[in-house]
């Protein structure tokens, strides 16, 4: 794929947003992942790595950004533009490379934190029971393999 691939894509259509996969690389590993996905996918998350998103100007709102959150606000901001119905559109080729060991990785419980401050703002019972019974558990369980050192392995397994 190339820039200009990417850029004709864009081009063709402003009132949408683009996404497609990306390469995740860590210490030792490096693979591509990413897929098309729905708008219930969001309720549980990000789906997509917002390396992979491109945003034309035209669909972002003023500021694009929440900035009371450190780490969700790019979840927020695709997932509104999603509930808007602004068309999603995926191409099955590697966008950016995401880095396994980045910021929001290292801060699982900040995430957990922000999406229970989310869901509050929202008063919505379905994240703060997706929070509660997928998300919660998720962080706690990637939190103590990862001080076993056995997330790693579990992970390479997974895939």
């Amino acid at each position: 794929t190339t820039i200009k691939e990417i850029l004709e894509w864009i081009i063709s259509e402003e009132s949408s947003i683009f996404y497609g996969r990306v390469q995740c690389v860590g210490e030792n590993e490096k693979y591509i992942k990413g897929r098309q996905v729905s708008e219930f996918d969001f309720f549980f998350g990000m789906p997509i790595c917002h390396q992979a998103i491109i945003y034309p100007k035209s669909v972002l709102p003023i500021p694009p950004y929440d900035t009371r959150f450190r780490v969700i606000s790019d979840y927020l901001l695709t997932r509104l533009l999603i509930e808007k119905k602004v068309n999603a559109q995926f191409k099955n080729f590697v966008i950016a490379d995401f880095d396994l060991m980045g910021f929001s990785s290292k801060q699982p419980f900040l995430v957990l934190k922000e999406r229970l401050i989310l869901a509050s703002l929202t008063s919505s019972s379905l994240d703060f029971l997706i929070i509660v019974l997928v998300l919660y558990p998720k962080y706690l369980l990637m939190s103590l393999l990862k001080k076993f050192r056995v997330y790693r392995i579990l992970r390479s397994l997974c895939r």
